[in-house]
């Protein structure tokens, strides 16, 4: 197995599995949104949305995928400052 293959496998794991540390994944292709999957509680939509204009959207498990919030590229820098406040770590998957 290749270490791309590793690695794939365990940032796969992570987004799936992990559920007391907020994940995040920033994708760049052209109209994608980042996906959020964060611990429950009940005001989350409210705290994501934090006043902004836009409202994320909730796509709820399937199958093979966590259920996660899709919000909009441009809020991730602040998104990661205030997951930092808020719960002290934080995944980040994106490619490079």
């Amino acid at each position: 197995m290749s270490d791309s293959s590793v690695e794939r496998e365990k940032l796969v794991s992570i987004w799936k599995n992990q559920n007391s540390i907020p994940c995040v994944l920033r994708r760049t292709g052209k109209g994608e949104r980042l996906r959020v999957k964060m611990p429950y509680s009940d005001d989350n939509l409210i705290w994501l949305r934090n006043g902004q204009h836009s409202i994320p959207d909730w796509i709820p498990p399937s199958g093979r995928n966590p259920g996660y919030w899709e919000l909009p590229k441009s809020w991730f820098n602040e998104l990661i400052e205030r997951l930092l406040d808020r719960y002290k770590n934080v995944y980040i998957i994106q490619p490079y």
